[in-house]
């Protein structure tokens, strides 16, 4: 996990970077090219090494980092930190969603938004689309199923329609 030494206070940065389970390995990628960067006889900040390979996503929130005086030096140290980065965003809780569509990046970081309040702490949407689904969603956390579909719906309502109109029948008919 994380070494104790460390100044955690910069993980959350990365963390809001990630939404997804897609844009956390991703940024997993990320660091990794960043620690091969690190041995190569060059001196100072990890955002200095990096150079133009700094990812663009990445560049202020090292840019933060070492602002803030919290990265450490040396190459070790920063491999450290880079993996105690990587060992943080594992540790988030992870919610599995299955949606009917595809959707959008601002979909995305508006439901994990959402998702996140309701968890209480930054949490990771695991997405997967399901082309079965004629609507709606379905969410598991922590062994916990929650299916909001609209066919499910649909088959209560129509059923539901189906025993009034039944009923009204067996009433009409008894009347005659």
């Amino acid at each position: 996990m994380t070494q104790p030494n460390l100044d955690t206070s910069a993980f959350l940065a990365f963390a809001n970077s990630v939404n997804s389970t897609s844009d956390m390995y991703r940024l997993f990628d990320q660091l990794e090219e960043l620690k091969r960067l690190l041995f190569k006889d060059k001196e100072g900040t990890i955002a200095q090494k990096a150079g133009f390979y700094m990812p663009n996503n990445l560049a202020p929130i090292f840019a933060d980092i070492e602002t803030r005086g919290i990265e450490p030096k040396g190459d070790l140290g920063q491999q450290r930190f880079l993996d105690a980065i990587a060992d943080f965003l594992k540790s988030l809780p992870v919610v599995s969603v299955t949606l009917a569509f595809e959707p959008t990046a601002s979909f995305i970081g508006k439901l994990n938004s959402e998702i996140s309040a309701i968890v209480g702490g930054k949490a990771v949407l695991n997405l997967t689309v399901n082309q079965y689904i004629s609507g709606g969603a379905v969410f598991e956390y922590k062994g916990k199923r929650r299916e909001y579909i609209l066919a499910e719906k649909l088959e209560d309502t129509i059923a539901d329609l189906a025993g009034q109109m039944a009923k009204e029948e067996r009433a009409g008919s008894s009347a005659s």
